[in-house]
């Protein structure tokens, strides 16, 4: 049995009786005449991923893989490890994680060359970036399979290190080609429908992007019921090792903030691998640009908490998504209840 399967195989439907208790505490909390909405799903959601009705602070890790896309290299010629686009997106991210006061996992899965030196970089390298999907499948089904369980992997080492929440980011340029790509290949949406373009292109560009994607999606014609075969034909290594993480904290009493449409990808695969990997998952962004966009999340039965959309996949989405997390976590936990209080409910 391959680290796949058997990741697989051990996420397992989290129990509706540890929701009831936390939901129970929550409405016996004395809040005044302060109005939480929705605070309440995010207490839940966390408590019941890592397993814990009382959950401590959570250990935090932002996790981003650079990875070269072959579509997006051939256009825009701008994708290499020696790109400064690189550095100052590494730069964002170790702002974001020392905001967070997350330890920071940048990790090499498919550069090219000697690819890129930092101290945050490992290297567990799938390939040295993904083939043309215009001439072609990005990788092969092995690739999409080593991808995945590179995911897994690193999911594990974090959580054996005591890391409960993940907040993932990607900073692979050009991986809204894949990420639109992964998501129109599954939904069997048009590329212009889900497309969100990357701060430095043109108009020029992103018309040029969409019709590539476009392009890949008519010749590869993926099969919207094996998410395997739609990630080897339209995604990246990228996006299948973001994929393994979220199945990997699934297994393990993890659990994941979604950061961009990258992050959203690999939720939509997750979930077609294994639908009940997503009780560990937490979105970030709400969407707000087209249709199709704002259906997103509801897709997944996800719900956005900022409308910030960033420019770059770095994981200020995910931080700021976690910081809330965390506010109402120690409201939970700390505020004091109607009866302990003896005001009346």
């Amino acid at each position: 049995m391959g680290l796949l399967e058997d990741t697989l195989n051990r996420i397992v439907p989290l129990s509706s009786e540890t929701e009831e208790e936390i939901r129970t505490r929550w409405n016996r909390l004395y809040l005044g005449l302060t109005y939480m909405g929705n605070a309440v799903d995010m207490v839940v959601h966390y408590a019941l991923s890592v397993g814990e009705t009382m959950p401590e602070d959570p250990e935090k890790v932002l996790i981003a893989p650079l990875s070269e896309h072959g579509a997006a290299r051939s256009f825009i010629n701008r994708e290499t490890p020696d790109n400064p686009a690189y550095a100052q997106m590494i730069k964002e991210a170790e702002k974001n994680a020392a905001f967070a006061g997350a330890e920071l996992s940048l990790v090499d899965t498919g550069l090219s060359g000697e690819g890129l030196s930092n101290p945050h970089i490992s290297r567990q390298r799938v390939a040295e970036g993904t083939a043309d999907f215009t001439k072609g499948a990005a990788m092969t089904r092995q690739q999409a399979i080593q991808a995945i369980e590179s995911g897994i992997e690193m999911a594990g080492e974090w959580i054996e290190k005591g890391k409960k929440l993940f907040y993932l980011g990607n900073l692979s340029l050009g991986s809204s080609m894949a990420a639109c790509g992964v998501i129109a290949g599954l939904k069997e949406w048009n590329a212009a429908e889900v497309y969100r373009p990357e701060s430095w292109m043109s108009k020029e560009q992103v018309v040029d992007a969409i019709e590539k994607v476009q392009q890949a999606l008519d010749a590869n014609q993926p099969d919207n019921h094996s998410p395997l075969d739609v990630l080897m034909k339209t995604g990246g290594v990228d996006i299948g090792f973001l994929t393994g993480v979220i199945l990997g904290a699934a297994s393990r009493r993890g659990a994941v903030i979604l950061d961009g449409l990258s992050g959203v990808a690999a939720a939509y695969l997750a979930f077609a691998l294994s639908e009940s990997s997503l009780q560990s998952v937490m979105a970030s962004e709400c969407f707000s640009g087209n249709r199709r966009q704002k259906d997103l999340l509801q897709g997944l039965s996800l719900t956005g908490v900022s409308t910030l959309n960033p420019v770059w996949e770095t994981g200020m989405a995910a931080v700021m998504a976690g910081d809330m997390l965390e506010t109402v976590l120690h409201i939970y936990k700390e505020c004091a209840t109607k009866e302990e209080l003896g005001v009346e409910a």
